[in-house]
């Protein structure tokens, strides 16, 4: 599964408590597909409005399209089985469809192609066989009004790139280097311009446009929230939106000059797929998902289940004796937080969050966690630390700004905020982003301050030293690093790819997501004392399609990441950084997907949170009235 799909089901462990606006319409539901036991991944309704066209997966090596009659009668499936075919979309006559596949990588299986096979409108049934029609491996894709071009982002160059070409195959024009890559591509109704929201670390977002015959970009608006999809009508934009409290968020519909037309309260991890024809309907996947807590033995074995799949847990970190897992949960419908030893016995939870329905998770450490709530002043939160041995709250930051949850700050060894028994994060104050130390003592400091003119990617601290990765333009990245608050910072590595950034435990090497060309999964590492010019990173590959959630072992032997391909698999892999040997992925026994992990202080464990799928269902949901969509 592609990081952009594993965005969507992250949202499993958001669930909406109420709608959040103080105005909240309800917006009628209808189911239109169950699939018990198999997973969904994006619908998409006919132009005639007869079909219901959807990928199914059946396990986790491959999935199908499928189409279910909506006037009634079984499901079909329209492509063979044996790959992975994937994010179907329509063409606007409803006889053909496109979609991503597998099929076409014979040397490489972890990447996708676009695909485009005919379809008889008045049976719905395949009327020839599929045909390939890029040559560039493919991210994500959308059709033009017309049908006669797709607008893509791949992923498989120096830098991603933003290209169009025409829906029967030809050749290819690169119209912009984004950042990263990104689902949230659409074509003006005119068809003459693709409009994209590249993908940054950071708000606020910008919504662009792009003439399909190549120049300069246009900045079309700019928001606070995420923008996940740009509407048919090329007149709207559909937002991801958090309310203050875990289990808030909704989908907010909004017109290019800002301006809120509905806000639609979502449930347990809707995934938005698309518009309905005509523009009056959202279609959402609803994955029913649980992900208990498993611990994995980094040397290999099996896997440990130490909490019953009721809720979707999310591991946060450990007690500082490896004997107990923190994790994020359910009880009786409401967030909490929980101490769970890991051999089973009874867990504890922790007094006063579970009951904070506003709380929301930020971190973990050895005796600590770490969590926002809304403050006093509309737009800040107040970051809460808690003390798990006497239960003593500290606030750390009483006015932090919202975007305070938008990047972590990564301590030794890639620990999310958290430096020893001192807490990270960063704000924004006076022109300059802050990365702040605390203690729950009271103790304060200043770790660095960079002008918010800068455009950033990540920070990793270890003791007075910082480093941190700023675009350099065309996707490409710096490393630089300072010691303390004031010293100049020198730079380390020069225009590279550089996603998460950490110390080692022991301060001797930064390591880093760093995709080449060869390999976009791979990981580099580099010695803080480097320069451009006196030492190159050093390539690690892990033969992963992308990798995320960098960790380093406590003994500074090897990187840990997440890692996938096409498909839904991933594995948590251990990249040795010994010459000779081979990354290992450590989960490669258990078939759950993961989308993050912990390991445990002592370094012989792994925590995270195993999907178990139970089901998916695609839902249609009524804008009341509103239509952002043309009439087909």
């Amino acid at each position: 599964m592609t990081t952009l799909r594993r965005a969507a089901l992250a949202a499993a462990l958001l669930l909406l408590a109420a709608a959040a606006s103080g105005h909240a319409q309800t917006y009628a539901r209808t189911r239109l597909f169950n699939a018990a036991g198999k997973t969904i991944g994006s619908a998409a309704i006919s132009p005639n409005g007869r079909w219901l066209l959807f990928d199914l997966a059946e396990n986790e090596a491959e999935s199908a399209l499928w189409i279910q009659p909506l006037a009634g009668g079984e499901p079909f499936r329209i492509t063979s089985p044996g790959q992975y075919d994937m994010t179907p979309h329509w063409s606007p006559t409803g006889d053909q469809v496109f979609f991503l596949s597998t099929r076409a990588a014979r040397a490489e299986p972890r990447l996708s192609y676009v695909m485009s096979m005919p379809v008889d409108p008045a049976t719905g049934r395949a009327a020839g066989p599929p045909r390939q029609v890029t040559l560039d491996p493919v991210v994500f894709f959308c059709v033009s009004p017309d049908g006669g071009m797709l607008a893509y982002v791949t992923d498989s160059r120096p830098g991603v790139l933003l290209r169009v070409l025409p829906a029967d195959g030809g050749a290819a024009r690169t119209l912009d280097t984004l950042q990263f890559a990104t689902r949230t591509l659409g074509f003006t109704p005119d068809g003459k311009s693709v409009l994209y929201a590249p993908r940054v670390r950071s708000v606020p977002r910008v919504l662009l446009r792009v003439g399909v015959q190549g120049g300069p970009a246009e900045e079309i608006m700019r928001v606070q929230k995420t923008i996940t999809q740009i509407a048919p009508d090329g007149e709207h934009v559909i937002l991801w939106a958090t309310g203050p409290g875990l289990r808030e968020y909704a989908y907010e519909v909004v017109s290019l000059s800002g301006e809120l037309r509905a806000r639609i309260p979502a449930v347990q991890a809707m995934n938005l797929s698309g518009v309905a024809p005509g523009g009056r309907a959202l279609i959402v996947t609803q994955p029913d998902v649980v992900a208990p807590t498993r611990v994995m033995p980094v040397a290999g074995g099996a896997y440990r289940q130490v909490t019953e799949p009721n809720s979707y847990d999310w591991v946060g970190g450990w007690s500082a004796d490896s004997r107990t897992v923190y994790s994020l949960t359910e009880a009786d419908g409401q967030p909490a937080f929980r101490l769970q030893p890991v051999d089973g016995t009874q867990p504890r939870s922790i007094p006063g969050i579970g009951a904070t329905p506003t709380a929301r998770w930020f971190a973990a450490g050895p005796g600590i966690t770490v969590f926002t709530e809304p403050g006093r002043e509309p737009g800040t939160q107040r970051l809460i630390g808690l003390d798990l041995a006497t239960n003593r709250r500290t606030v750390l930051a009483a006015h932090a700004p919202a975007s305070i949850l938008a990047r972590w700050v990564a301590g030794p060894g890639g620990t999310v905020s958290m430096n020893g028994d001192e807490v990270l994060w960063y704000e924004r104050a006076g022109g300059r982003i802050e990365v702040r130390g605390g203690r729950l003592d009271g103790s304060r400091r200043l770790v660095r301050a960079v002008p918010d003119t800068v455009r950033l990617g990540y920070f990793a601290v270890h003791g007075n030293r910082v480093a941190w990765t700023q675009e350099t333009g065309e996707g490409q990245y710096d490393l630089l690093l300072a010691n303390g608050p004031t010293s100049p910072p020198r730079r380390v590595l020069r225009g590279g790819r550089i996603g998460e950034i950490a110390f080692s435990p022991d301060g001797r090497w930064i390591g880093m997501n760093y995709a080449t060309p060869t390999a976009p999964g791979a990981l580099a590492i580099i010695a803080p004392e480097a320069t451009e010019q006196t030492q190159p990173a050093r390539i690690l590959d892990t033969g992963a399609l992308y990798s995320y959630w960098l960790r380093w072992l406590p003994d500074n032997s090897a990187l840990l990441v997440i890692g996938g391909g096409a498909g839904t698999h991933t594995d948590v892999i251990m990249v040795p950084l010994r010459e000779g040997e081979k990354p290992v992925a450590i989960t490669r026994d258990d078939p759950s997907p993961r989308w993050g992990y912990e390991v445990s202080p002592d370094g012989r464990y792994i925590a995270y949170a195993g999907e178990v799928w139970r089901g998916s269902a695609i839902w249609k949901i009524d804008l009341n009235g509103m239509r952002i969509g043309p009439d087909r």
